[in-house]
């Protein structure tokens, strides 16, 4: 066997080789990190692509977003796996773009919400905002209007609004008092527009939390995917009640399971109330997830 200084040659090859190998695989990682901040950073410019087009009625918007997050997002995805699955620590890292694409969305969700802070995408944004500001006044209802009746078919059309029912007794909507109570509190500190954006960031918070016990990558990309959801951000903006009732369903998953680990009365509890809430805001959903 030859010796070079104190090592025999085939142990220097073989360290070589190592070291080229491991070189390789950290190449192919860094190619997959890069393509994967890029797939990420176009599917949450695409989010708001997407608002941008609907409101200009192009009907093959949704199209293009489902190729980019399928045709693009998922692929890239997959090969960043691959390049790190042989890894020597067997350890998935990412860079911290998770950071940038929360950011990003707490800005769209923000600007809309403040652009469209009438309410003028939906017609239960009208029912919430009303019952809401007759909460904010203290009032449960609002005094009936001319001709209301017992009888829904025969209330004029002239006083018609959708999702508010006209009774002799008073006028007040349709919907649970959930979403218009913490609404209320919105129009008290005169931030209405403000609430859905706040809650969608309690969510993004509760998604790190919950992703946790999987560690860093899961936690980063649990956050990156969801803030980069065109789904997400559509409903963490405006008066729609469905950041709330997503906020609360996943506050009672966090009680829950720290009930169980930690076998607390008291979390389970707040647990059930979390749930009850979510049943105040959109009794469908509170009930399912009640039942789960």
């Amino acid at each position: 066997m030859i010796w070079y200084g104190k090592l025999p040659v085939a142990m220097v090859k073989r360290e070589t080789d190592r070291a080229a190998a491991t070189d390789r695989t950290h190449q192919r990682g860094g190619l997959a990190d890069a393509l994967t901040t890029v797939a990420l950073i176009l599917a949450g410019a695409l989010c708001g692509g997407e608002y941008l087009a609907l409101r200009g009625h192009n009907p093959h918007v949704h199209i293009y977003y489902l190729v980019l997050m399928y045709g693009l997002l998922l692929p890239v995805t997959i090969l960043y796996l691959r390049a790190h699955s042989n890894s020597p620590n067997s350890q998935y890292s990412l860079p911290p773009f998770h950071i940038a694409l929360v950011v990003a969305a707490l800005t769209t969700t923000v600007f809309v919400s403040s652009s469209l802070r009438n309410g003028r995408l939906f017609g239960d944004e009208s029912a919430y905002r009303f019952q809401a500001r007759l909460y904010a006044a203290g009032q449960i209802k609002a005094e009936p209007m001319p001709g209301a009746s017992a009888d829904a078919s025969a209330i004029p059309p002239e006083i018609y609004f959708e999702h508010t029912i006209q009774s002799p007794s008073g006028w007040f909507s349709k919907f649970p008092p959930g979403w218009p109570l913490l609404l209320a509190a919105g129009y008290l500190l005169h931030i209405p527009w403000l609430m859905n954006p706040i809650l969608g960031m309690v969510q993004l918070v509760c998604i790190w939390y919950l992703a946790r016990p999987f560690g860093r990558f899961c936690q980063v990309m649990a956050v990156s995917i969801t803030a980069s959801s065109m789904y997400f951000l559509m409903w963490n903006m405006g008066y729609m009640s469905h950041a709330s009732d997503a906020a609360f369903a996943l506050l009672a998953l966090i009680t829950v399971l720290k009930s169980v680990r930690q076998g607390s009365i008291r979390w389970l509890a707040l647990s059930f109330s979390l749930v009850f809430a979510t049943t105040q805001i959109r009794p469908y959903t509170g009930a399912v997830i009640g039942a789960v």
